[in-house]
């Protein structure tokens, strides 16, 4: 049986440790310094890369994505001007219903040209 004391273990243990040390200073000696993948390994971790890539994600390829916005945007400009077309041509109509509610003429006048209305008695040639 072999007895081992603080005395003979205490070298290996001194050995073992600056074995470790130099091979550690060796790994570091023999490393390049600037290098891109050192610096991405040092600089860039695993829950950056998950977040560009989410932003990235959202950004381009969601349904809320800023093409689709743009698309959306481009919409509401066209719809806000036929809108305005629209309020125009709805204005143009409530003046002529005021027209022909208080004008007996005027009513006769557009009931003659756009109906081909005619009094009793009456002749109408249509001349285009």
């Amino acid at each position: 049986m072999c007895v081992l004391d603080a005395q003979t273990v205490r070298p290996y243990f001194w050995k073992f440790c600056n074995n470790l040390t130099n091979n550690y200073r060796s790994m570091e000696e023999n490393k390049p310094k600037n290098s891109f993948i050192g610096w991405c390994r040092r600089y860039i971790s695993l829950l950056f890369v998950g977040l560009l890539a989410l932003y990235v994600y959202v950004l381009f390829f969601n349904d809320n994505s800023y093409g689709h916005l743009r698309e959306l945007h481009g919409e509401i400009k066209r719809l806000e001007k036929e809108k305005k077309e629209n309020q125009d041509t709805l204005n143009k109509y409530y003046e002529l219903n005021r027209l022909l509610l208080s004008d007996k003429e005027e009513l006769e006048r557009v009931a003659r040209e756009k109906y081909g209305m005619q009094r009793p008695g009456e002749d109408v040639y249509i001349i285009e």
